[in-house]
């Protein structure tokens, strides 16, 4: 008689996301590969769980392809344990589970240090506008119209997947201008209308206009 003896659970690999990745969503769905075929349980946060005490069941029963359809995160740091157990029933401890670590981030770039600033009066109707973000994304811009998303501003900015953006702005009039400037961070939370930047600029073409002169013209002058 031949025996196969096994008594260790099954061994994970290949997640998706990687485990220390940024996540635009407080559900995620990972993926995972078994080295035999079993099952996968999931639970974030919370005491280090075995497989028997994770609270989430994952798909994949029977197979050495699992999805673990993970819930229940929150914004900014979170721990997803995964205990999976083998068709003969070895199964994960706490000590022997797989703790991933996740970022979620479900809020768009924040804008700052715009230049020229909001406000300011310029010399042209074409303005290259530079602006900072604090993580890295891409930015669109419009000049007037109705307050866009990013989807829908017309204009593309340079600086795409950097913290460094410049948008080559034309289209202004004489006068008061808005230009709006909505952007995109890498896991694709965007700007909507009500949470882009509208920056207002007063475009000046003309030389100053004289007046009031002293003596007037024509006048007779003794020197």
């Amino acid at each position: 008689l031949t025996y196969t003896v096994d008594t260790t659970p099954p061994v994970q690999s290949a997640w998706s996301p990687a485990s220390g990745s940024t996540v635009g969503s407080t559900s995620q769905t990972v993926t995972l590969t078994l080295n035999e075929t079993g099952d996968c349980h999931w639970q974030v946060g919370g005491t280090d769980p075995t497989y028997a005490a994770a609270l989430g069941d994952c798909t994949g029963d029977g197979t050495t392809s699992i999805s673990c359809a993970v819930t229940g995160m929150a914004e900014g740091a979170n721990t997803v344990y995964v205990a999976c157990r083998d068709a003969v029933g070895n199964a994960d401890t706490a000590a022997s589970n797989t703790a991933l670590t996740y970022t979620v981030d479900t809020t768009p770039p924040v804008q700052s240090a715009w230049s020229p600033a909001s406000g300011s009066t310029i010399a042209s109707t074409s303005q290259t506008v530079t602006l900072t973000l604090n993580e890295a994304g891409d930015c669109k811009w419009q000049v007037g119209g109705v307050d866009p998303a990013y989807s829908a501003a017309l204009g593309d900015c340079t600086g795409d997947g950097t913290t460094s953006i410049s948008c080559a702005v034309t289209g202004m009039v004489s006068g008061a201008n808005t230009v709006y400037v909505a952007c995109r961070d890498t896991v694709l939370n965007a700007d909507t209308a009500a949470t882009n930047t509208a920056l207002t600029y007063t475009v000046d073409t003309a030389p100053p206009v004289q007046s009031a002169w002293s003596p007037a013209s024509g006048s007779t002058i003794a020197s």
